[in-house]
């Protein structure tokens, strides 16, 4: 049976998605309320166990530019 994927290469799946339709990894690291190199570590999968606080902003700020 096949693994889900982890909770950070779900968010980097939605990065790379995101950097698609034209955002900068600057915008969406300042929507999101952490650093540029903390999105690229994420979005590079060299992410491991990230904290609950950073997981949640990453999350929250990935939603509000998708429109939910």
């Amino acid at each position: 049976m096949p693994r889900a994927p982890s909770f950070e290469a779900r968010l980097a799946l939605e990065i790379e998605q995101l950097k698609a339709r034209g955002y900068s990894i600057g915008r969406i690291a300042k929507e999101c309320d952490v650093t540029k190199q903390t999105l690229w570590r994420i979005s590079v999968g060299d992410a491991r166990r990230l904290s609950w606080e950073i997981g949640s902003k990453v999350e929250r700020g990935l939603g509000r530019l998708r429109g939910e």
